[in-house]
Formats: C-alpha cells, sequence, structure tokens
C-alpha cells in the first residue's frame, strides 16, 4: 500500500503540496481520484462481464461490496444492479 506521505517524500515535497499539485493536474483530490478510475473500472466491468458484485467490487479495490454501493450512489447516484440493468438495454 502507497500512501501520500510516501508519495509527498518521493517527490520531495509537502503532503499539501502534493495534493495541491494533484488536484492541479487531475481535477481531484488524491483519494477522489482514486476513487473516480475504481468507479470507471467497476463500471465497465458491470457492463461488460456477468462477475457478481461481490468480485467486481474486490477486483476494484474496494474493501467490500456495500462500500463499492455507496461510492456508485454517491458519485454516479445508481447502484450496481440498476447501473448494470440500463447497460444490458443498450445504455
Amino acid at each position: 500500500k502507497i500512501t501520500l506521505n510516501d508519495l509527498s517524500r518521493f517527490a520531495g515535497v509537502s503532503v499539501r503540496t502534493l495534493s495541491t499539485m494533484f488536484v492541479s493536474g487531475t481535477g481531484f483530490p488524491p483519494m477522489r481520484y482514486l476513487i473516480e478510475l475504481r468507479l470507471n473500472h467497476a463500471m465497465k466491468l458491470l457492463r461488460h462481464t456477468g462477475h457478481s458484485i461481490d468480485q467486481i467490487a474486490d477486483e476494484c479495490g474496494f474493501p467490500n461490496r456495500y462500500y463499492f454501493t455507496r461510492m456508485l450512489a454517491k458519485y454516479r447516484k445508481t447502484t450496481p444492479a440498476a447501473f448494470r440493468a440500463r447497460s444490458d438495454g443498450g445504455d
């Protein structure tokens, strides 16, 4: 597991400076960016595989299906089942 402290030490800047630079470059704070990457990958798996929600949550780095579902609801305003159903319908 790599932390922001690890990255800031490697880059030779403070955590605050690293976070500011990261937001400037990506538009997101580091942890939010990581969640976005995980959600995008999870949505691709929901759309194109028959994997279970548990498998997808695990493969995408979420600690469990409940946290994955919460993040999908918070940032995409949907649930895994609803997203998959819409995707199967030609979305």
